[in-house]
């Protein structure tokens, strides 16, 4: 997983607290495959989080993806110093590859379930 933030220049003082963490959650957590990473700061009055994530895919594994979503969100909890959580801050963006499915009726078409 890659993460970027990019600050223009002129708000580079202004920039806070920068943190980031990861959390691994392929191959039993042991390979950095799957997971999730996130930088947080603060702008001026303002706390931002940006969490990139790779969850799990596959049919049938929706209660896998939620987990490592849970996960991922939880992913300041543990460090030192504490800081908020991912949903605490003022302004989050969350973007990757969440592997969702779609789930249609069998034998539905699903052009007709778009109109």
């Amino acid at each position: 997983l890659h993460c970027a933030v990019f600050v223009r220049a002129a708000l580079a003082p202004l920039v806070r607290g920068v943190r980031a963490t990861r959390v691994k959650s392929g191959i039993y957590g042991s390979a950095g495959n799957k997971g999730s990473l996130a930088v947080r700061f603060e702008l001026m009055r303002t706390s931002l989080c940006a969490l990139c994530v790779h969850l799990e895919s596959g049919t049938g594994k929706a209660e896998q993806r939620i987990a490592q979503l849970s996960a991922a969100l939880h992913c300041f909890d543990d460090a030192q110093p504490r800081g908020p959580a991912v949903l605490e801050h003022d302004v989050v963006a969350i973007a990757g590859d969440l592997n969702v499915r779609l789930d249609l009726p069998a034998g539905s078409d699903a052009d007709d379930h778009l109109r």
